[in-house]
């Protein structure tokens, strides 16, 4: 079972690296990280968002999901099981997150 894992994941990797996918991510997130900004670029109908690297001061610093409040993760907390405590994530890279989504909505307007 093992080796069907190992051989799916080297086959999948060995097709990504094949692609201009991981060139083009790898390329866009030096810049982003360069400029400290995010990067957006449109190619060949795929979209990159490149985050620039992001100084955790607190990283115990967990939020519920949803504080956003615009619904835009409410696929991700209405699929959880009745009883189940709230999706938390790092509050500065959600943060993050739903800025790049909303620069990205801004420019595809």
């Amino acid at each position: 079972m093992e080796e069907c894992r190992f051989e799916t994941s080297e086959l999948q990797a060995s097709f990504m690296m094949s692609t201009p996918l991981w060139s083009n991510s790898w390329i866009l997130c030096n810049a982003a990280d360069s400029a400290g900004n995010i990067q957006i670029q449109h190619v060949a109908g795929i979209m990159y968002v490149a985050l620039p690297n992001v100084e955790m001061n607190q990283p115990g610093n967990l939020v519920d999901l949803e504080v956003v409040g615009d619904g835009l993760f409410s696929a991700l907390s209405s699929s959880l099981p009745s009883g189940e405590p709230s999706l938390m994530v790092n509050g500065a890279i959600r943060d993050l997150f739903v800025s790049s989504g909303r620069l990205i909505q801004s420019q595809e307007d």
